[in-house]
């Protein structure tokens, strides 16, 4: 390293670390089990977890991790419906299974319902912005087709954003690159 780049990283300050207060505040982990994995389709499994204790309180937007024992990490899934629409104790994700992937994979094994799982969460934000300015989404994917009502949600059975709270209705134009 040159004297310049020598001086030049002596002078920088060491980033800040996280307020532990805030994300303990904020991040919940709750003991629970899979209450069911029903198989939607060839690839799709809808996870109901029920929790020992209450729910994370997450909302339409946000994520959880899940792990269970005998997986080396978590992973991060999607809150599939709005808490309005779930048991006070329960939360309710979409799982796609992906080839190589450690926790899909052991989902679609076999029948998982009574497992123990460990879920962490609210994290992240997603929502619509309450301007009446159009919306512009691109949707990028690796098979050449995307569920509009999957993951960001707009009905019912979907995740995320759910319709009936988006008043007066946005225009949202959507894009999808192709090859």
């Amino acid at each position: 390293m040159s004297t310049t780049g020598t001086q030049r990283a002596a002078a920088l300050s060491p980033l800040p670390r996280p307020d532990r207060r805030v994300h303990g505040s904020r991040v919940k982990i709750k003991q629970g089990i899979l209450k069911s994995a029903t198989k939607l389709n060839y690839d799709t499994f809808k996870l109901v977890i029920k929790c020992d204790e209450g729910s994370l309180g997450g909302t339409a937007g946000q994520y959880a991790t899940l792990h269970t024992p005998g997986l080396s990490k978590p992973r991060a899934y999607s809150f599939a419906r709005p808490p309005e629409d779930e048991a006070a104790d329960e939360h309710t994700f979409f799982v796609r299974v992906v080839h190589g992937g450690e926790f899909s994979g052991w989902l679609a094994e076999k029948d998982r319902a009574g497992a123990p799982m460990t879920i962490s969460g609210p994290m992240g934000k997603f929502g619509v912005d309450p301007s009446s300015r159009p919306m512009v989404w691109f949707a990028i994917s690796r098979s050449d087709c995307i569920s509009f009502n999957s993951g960001i949600g707009t009905g019912g059975s979907g995740g995320g954003t759910n319709a009936r709270t988006v008043s007066p209705p946005k225009v949202v134009e959507m894009y999808r690159p192709t090859r």
